[in-house]
């Protein structure tokens, strides 16, 4: 019988792998086991952090179909609107997956309606899959938002980012101020549209960095 030297021991405690809790949080949000990435979360300084492909936790939980740790993941903080190495959101992943329901709950915490593809210059409601089952729906909710936006509520909109003038025309903002759309865009312009901020000041505002929802604060 062979009994273990401290010197056994200690080589192999050196060969124990250490898990990078970044990368755990990422394959746990992707496999949906919430109650794991409720732990390992603690251990990521930056939960919003990406990977290479610029992927984060919650698109992987979007990705997943996920909706419990979804929901989880935008209330803990992470950044509902950070788009991938292409300019996928995770509002664009809900979207193709035809999934309502996280299509709903990201719109209503402050995801940007606007926002588009780095190549093909898409929006979320031009994401939708046609070939799978919910398209109908899902495609119906995002058009009906894109179509009302601005329009409805007396106009008012939401920044979901700081923006600052770098023309005379344009207006300021800072995140979460609340804005009223006066005029969607012209012939000219459409993705610039004419608003009014909280001071009274009237100009251009970009749509791509504006919601139907403010920003929810975390929770935790």
């Amino acid at each position: 019988m062979h009994l273990c030297s401290d010197k056994d021991i200690e080589k192999k405690k050196s060969r124990r792998v250490i898990l990078d809790p970044h990368a755990v949080l990422l394959d746990a949000a992707l496999e949906g086991e919430l109650e794991h990435v409720k732990q390992v979360i603690k251990n990521v300084e930056d939960p919003s952090t990406a990977n290479s492909d610029g992927i984060t936790a919650l698109h992987n939980s979007v990705c997943g179909n996920h909706l419990s740790i979804v929901q989880f993941l935008v209330q803990y903080g992470c950044d509902v609107n950070l788009p991938d190495s292409h300019g996928w959101t995770p509002l664009h992943c809900a979207a193709v997956n035809n999934n309502l329901k996280v299509v709903q709950f990201l719109v209503e915490h402050g995801a940007c309606i606007f926002a588009t593809t780095n190549l093909e210059r898409k929006t979320p409601a031009q994401c939708c899959d046609t070939t799978a089952t919910g398209f109908f729906e899902c495609s119906q909710y995002l058009q009906d938002i894109e179509l009302n936006f601005g329009l409805v509520n007396g106009g008012r909109v939401y920044a979901l980012y700081a923006y600052s003038a770098s023309e005379q025309d344009e207006l300021s903002f800072e995140c979460g101020e609340e804005l009223r759309v006066l005029r969607r865009g012209d012939n000219n312009e459409k993705e610039w549209w004419w608003a009014e901020g909280g001071r009274g000041q009237a100009g251009y505002i970009p749509r791509n960095l504006l919601g139907l929802f403010p920003r929810v604060a975390p929770e935790v």
